[in-house]
């Protein structure tokens, strides 16, 4: 079944491949036109971390399958400011990071399949496809408490509410 997830950013959407112009850029490979080449192996440990926290047990979320890319929005860079402690001596350093970002309140729109049949070359996590409010539910929670961006889970970048799940 083929869905469309439309998702509303709470917090920016951070780059995480360093460049020689020391900025954090999203992926953009030329074959794709520009457009933002998606993390799909963190997006997959999301929706099954969802999934989890969701005690879905008999889902399995590696039958949600992403599309790669994502249209790249507007863009604006980001300054991340943080201080860092010397272990040996205490000192404390100020320091910053520069990353591309897709800002919040950014609209954003995938394209999901899922599968009614397990993927053959992975271990299964359930035994059925999710129902379209669970997808709801397990996107729900990836974008309040994982996000989708480096740090997301850590520092809160790549936050998002779910604006619609819905069969395409």
């Amino acid at each position: 079944m083929l869905y469309e997830l439309r998702i509303k950013l709470t917090s920016e959407m951070l780059g995480e491949q360093q460049t020689h112009q020391k900025i954090r850029r999203f992926n953009r490979p030329k074959n794709l036109n520009g457009n933002i080449l998606l993390d799909i192996p963190y997006w997959s440990w999301a929706i099954s971390e969802a999934c989890e926290a969701l005690s879905f047990r008999d889902v399995d979320g590696s039958r949600i399958m992403m599309d790669r890319s994502l249209r790249s929005p507007s863009l604006q860079i980001h300054v991340r400011h943080w201080t860092q402690t010397n272990g040996r001596t205490g000192k404390k350093t100020r320091k910053e990071e520069k990353f591309e970002s897709i800002p919040v309140g950014a609209e954003l729109s995938f394209k999901l399949i899922v599968s009614e049949k397990p993927d053959p070359s992975k271990r299964a996590d359930g035994e059925r496809s999710p129902t379209e409010d669970e997808l709801f539910k397990i996107f729900e929670t990836l974008g309040q408490l994982i996000g989708v961006s480096p740090w997301g889970s850590r520092f809160g970048y790549g936050r998002f509410d779910v604006m619609h799940v819905r069969a395409v």
